[in-house]
């Protein structure tokens, strides 16, 4: 498990289990054995779940996967996820009070919780939601709780 300090409207350490999140998401088993890069491993679920069929999506070149609907979504999701546990924005207050209500927010209630919202902010199944928001605090706890991998236009 691993610490990720206090958010300043969280009343408790953010702690990300990494076992839970490989269990619970196994495509991110790819991921963690550097396979894929997370980032790879969000388009990919936005493009299987969302709108090409296997067939297709395999023939599309790693220059597309860049200003594709699927990236630019992944983008936008990731940015909102920085956003509520980063920043301070009171636009992100309510989603941020929830968590907050938590007195030990595990990792699988922050998951799920986030992918729930997620899910209403960018219109798309909660089951595409879950394994993003999996995948970026997986991606967190490996950057050492460096929030800003999220938001890092460099890492896009």
């Amino acid at each position: 498990m691993t610490d990720h300090g206090t958010h300043p409207k969280l009343p408790a350490k953010i702690q990300i289990d990494t076992g839970l999140l490989l269990r619970s998401v196994p495509g991110l088993l790819r991921v963690k054995r550097k396979q894929r890069t997370w980032n790879e491993f969000g388009e990919l679920l936005l493009r299987e779940f969302l709108h090409y069929s296997p067939m297709e999506s395999s023939v599309r070149d790693a220059a597309d996967m860049q200003t594709s609907p699927e990236a630019m979504r992944w983008i936008m999701a990731k940015r909102l996820i920085h956003a509520v546990l980063a920043t301070q924005d009171p636009k992100y207050q309510a989603i941020r009070k929830r968590l907050g209500n938590l007195q030990q927010p595990s990792t699988a209630l922050l998951s799920s919780l986030l992918g729930l919202w997620l899910a209403g902010e960018i219109r798309i199944p909660v089951s595409v939601t879950g394994p993003m928001v999996a995948a970026m605090l997986y991606a967190a706890a490996e950057a050492g709780g460096d929030w800003q991998v999220l938001g890092d236009s460099a890492q896009i």
